[in-house]
């Protein structure tokens, strides 16, 4: 079973999978199940303009209340365990809190997410020289997020492709060069190796 989601859907998937899988596990330990969010609020924290609203401390907290929104379980226990102080910050941004979910996850995040990058970057004006600068700063930023999580995390699987979009459609053409072998590899070929594996994959373009 793949529990999967696109945008708000994905950030869903990554807020319940590891509750989702409990779930099925205990009706029949013998599942074999995994989440799959696609285009989940996987985005540099830092990396955003002057003044920029959503990027206020409190923000996260705000919006943990404002949608009465469940975060991941052992998320909450760490932040509570350790005193962190602004726990949806943590637990609320799927670049910060994906390293709690225990069930295999393959996120699908390109490495510049227009939505992601207007919303939460704040971003200047496109077609101006400051754009370009920011969008530089974005793409290099997330990539470097991409390349630390696939080290300290190897179990989570990642598709990162260097592109200008917001989820990652089957049908799109799509591909990321697998850097051992050279090889250009499709999003479909990918999840089927993702599915007859044990969840430890992940590419991306630099």
């Amino acid at each position: 079973i793949v529990l999967t989601g696109g945008s708000a859907g994905a950030q869903g998937v990554t807020f319940r999978c590891d509750d989702f899988a409990d779930w099925v596990l205990a009706q029949n330990p013998s599942i074999d199940v995994r989440c799959m969010p696609n285009a989940p609020e996987y985005y540099p924290p830092e990396v955003h303009t002057e003044g920029c609203h959503t990027r206020e401390p409190g923000y996260q907290n705000y919006l943990t209340e404002f949608w009465g929104r469940v975060e991941d379980k052992s998320c909450m226990e760490f932040a509570q365990d350790n005193g962190v102080e602004n726990i949806g910050e943590l637990c609320g941004v799927t670049a910060n809190f994906a390293q709690f979910i225990t069930t295999p996850l393959l996120i699908l995040s390109s490495h510049e997410d227009p939505t992601f990058s207007h919303i939460f970057g704040c971003e200047p004006r496109p077609g101006t020289p400051e754009h370009d600068e920011f969008r530089t700063e974005w793409m290099t930023a997330h990539s470097e997020l991409v390349m630390d999580l696939m080290v300290e995390f190897p179990e989570i699987a990642f598709f990162a492709p260097n592109c200008r979009l917001h989820g990652i459609g089957m049908n799109q053409g799509i591909t990321v060069k697998e850097e051992e072998t050279g090889e250009l590899v499709d999003l479909s070929t990918f999840i089927t190796q993702w599915l007859s594996g044990d969840g430890t994959l992940s590419i991306h373009d630099k």
